[in-house]
């Protein structure tokens, strides 16, 4: 069990190179219907320390996320129950991801009610998510005029 300083380090770590996405899915695969998934991310091209994220948690995974002539970056990435897992866990000290974090956590409540993508989503659960996928893109939008939702000034 990772100690209250471990995680204040990993929070600060995530809250300045980290990412939360939420895709949209669908076609053939997701049997013909629109999913989401969410993937939380730390970027950095120190692959020892994102390998310490790693061990001090004990799940997610480390890979190379690009290659250039000069640098490796390396991703330390989770998704789903263990992305949720990692939230709770870092939220108290989060700050410029915790609007964000608080979204993903809200799209969590949507995926743990029995629905997968071999099921017809109920369709108030559906518009759910499709309202919280648009929120996250507009957090993680770069446009200035919307900074003002992530409490930039």
């Amino acid at each position: 069990m990772p100690t209250k300083e471990e995680i204040a380090y990993i929070a600060g770590l995530f809250d300045g190179e980290g990412s939360i996405n939420i895709s949209k899915m669908s076609g053939k695969r997701w049997n013909k219907r629109t999913d989401y998934r969410m993937m939380i991310r730390i970027a950095n091209t120190n692959k020892k320390l994102l390998d310490y994220v790693k061990d001090v948690l004990g799940f997610g995974g480390v890979y190379v996320s690009s290659k250039s002539r000069s640098n490796i970056c390396y991703s330390w990435t989770t998704h789903a129950k263990q992305a949720e897992k990692f939230l709770k866990m870092v939220f108290p000290y989060l700050i410029d991801k915790k609007l964000r974090a608080e979204a993903a956590l809200e799209f969590r409540t949507t995926k743990d009610n029995g629905h997968n993508r071999f099921y017809k989503v109920p369709i108030l659960v559906s518009a759910q998510r499709e309202e919280i996928y648009q929120c996250m893109k507009l957090l993680n939008s770069r446009e200035p005029e919307l900074q003002f939702l992530k409490g930039v000034n």
